[in-house]
């Protein structure tokens, strides 16, 4: 299960739109699955700026979308962030005033959200960077790869969360020239 996050397949011809066949090497112990088959939870992404990249596609259906949406709103609206015509490197920008979840879609029937009961994504992150990666699997009772569209996520925390960072180092400042 997500061999192109983890590290890679050789040779493939089913890679489309420039998604190169070593994959991205994250290594598989540091992969989380988001899967209600498999027992875990599903999950929101934080309100804030993101920054995603496409960063492949392995053969799947020909017809798909990768958006986001907001669980919380009482009839959720799906926007995409990037479809079959994108390719390796796109950047899709999203400000999100509230938290929200990601999903594929690969027909106009078939939903795939990490707040589903199929489940979507392997799943890595970087603390230092704020770097996630999301790999998407296409199939219902497929052979759950996660691979079929990959993509990360730079995030930047909202503007009042730095202000709430700069205030407390500023008090920290204070508190130590009062003490010295």
């Amino acid at each position: 299960m997500g061999f192109f996050l983890a590290g890679g397949f050789g040779p493939c011809g089913n890679l489309k739109n420039g998604t190169p066949s070593g994959g991205l090497n994250l290594g598989g112990a540091n992969l989380e699955y988001y899967s209600a088959n498999d027992g875990a939870t599903p999950f929101l992404l934080s309100a804030g700026e993101w920054t995603f990249t496409l960063k492949g596609r392995i053969a799947g259906s020909n017809t798909f979308t990768v958006g986001y949406f907001f669980p919380s709103s009482p009839l959720p609206v799906y926007f995409p962030l990037f479809n079959q015509t994108n390719t390796v490197g796109d950047v899709a920008v999203l400000n999100a005033a509230s938290p929200f979840a990601l999903y594929l879609s690969d027909t106009p029937y078939l939903l795939f959200s990490d707040q589903n009961p199929l489940g979507v994504a392997a799943f890595h992150y970087t603390p230092a960077s704020h770097l996630y990666y999301f790999g998407f699997e296409d199939r219902t009772m497929g052979d759950w790869d996660y691979n079929d569209v990959v993509i990360s996520g730079r995030y930047v925390p909202e503007p009042g969360t730095y202000a709430l960072i700069g205030a407390g180092l500023a008090a920290i400042g204070f508190l130590r020239r009062r003490l010295a």
